[in-house]
């Protein structure tokens, strides 16, 4: 995925939201950690934590933010970026599932 950017050097420039549905077979995503991992134009590698996840506004959807900040949008040009969900079981820290969009 790919989203263009205007170069803003605010800390927290933008806020884009994403939709998908909240499960995936049997798998409830609204169990998983979510991260987004982007490239930015200055091709610079930065990961996102998703901070919370909406699961009340539609249901069997997960409705989340990334909020741009300045490592994102420092510079104008395309911002390629990629959403995954995953697990780690905690007692072994095992990789239990991992989904890429």
């Amino acid at each position: 995925h790919s989203y263009e950017t205007a170069g803003q050097e605010a800390h927290q420039a933008e806020t884009l939201y994403f939709e998908v549905n909240r499960y995936h077979g049997l798998v409830d995503l609204s169990n998983m950690m979510c991260i987004v991992s982007y490239i930015n134009a200055d091709n610079e590698k930065r990961i996102y934590p998703i901070p919370y996840y909406d699961l009340i506004t539609k249901k069997d959807k997960i409705i989340f933010p990334w909020i741009l900040n300045y490592s994102a949008t420092k510079k104008t040009g395309l911002l390629k970026y990629m959403i995954t969900f995953y697990h780690i079981e905690k007692d072994t820290n095992n990789l239990m599932f991992n989904l890429n969009t």
